[in-house]
């Protein structure tokens, strides 16, 4: 079953514990997928971050309106390229997706999700400085993403995908994670030094 099947029956099926079962096989479709070389691994994670969106909770004043988008925001490289493209049509919590491409930080009163690229490596701390104001999830690669003050970043253990949570950012965020998020990553807190 791809990604995108996936995608496609959780928009069917609403109730929490299909839900539940959801992330945990679209983590193990990811581990053994990607591993075994069928699924690319920006499909995986352009999959990881749409379903991100399903546990966990924005503030009511992270909307402008009822018909506000859902903003996906890439700052930097984007790895993804085309398998954004599994999004187009698809809504989050009942919001159309729109995937922004910036250059810098502005305008972001439409962003929930907020992916670093790596080319911003070298100013990831700057960056959640200025983040922690706006509710919007962050998210990134490498192993040090999340250690670094972002709340999500992507690592691979054993040659398969997986994510890190930062604990302490998601205590301080105003966003709600689902504890089922919580229970399928491995947990950091945030590097003060170095």
């Amino acid at each position: 079953m791809s990604p995108n099947t996936l995608m496609d029956s959780v928009e069917r099926k609403k109730g929490r514990p299909f839900r539940i079962g959801l992330l945990f096989s679209l983590l193990f479709l990811a581990a053994l997928s990607f591993a075994e070389e069928e699924i690319p691994e920006g499909q995986v994670k352009v999959a990881f971050i749409y379903h991100f969106a399903k546990f966990v909770e924005w503030p009511t004043e992270a909307f402008r309106s009822e018909n506000s988008p859902f903003g996906i925001y890439i700052l930097g490289n984007d790895p993804f390229g085309p398998y954004w493209d599994i999004l187009n049509g698809k809504t989050i919590k009942g919001r159309k997706i729109l995937i922004r491409r910036i250059s810098r930080l502005e305008n972001l009163e439409d962003c929930h999700i907020f992916f670093i690229g790596a080319t911003e490596r070298p100013y990831l701390r700057a960056l959640f400085l200025q983040l922690k104001k706006y509710p919007v999830l962050t998210v990134g690669d490498g192993d040090r993403f999340a250690a670094w003050g972002g709340m999500i970043g992507f690592i691979q253990v054993d040659g398969r995908i997986n994510f890190e949570i930062n604990r302490d950012r998601v205590t301080e965020s105003r966003l709600k994670f689902s504890s089922q998020l919580l229970k399928v990553a491995r947990l950091v807190r945030t590097r003060t030094g170095g």
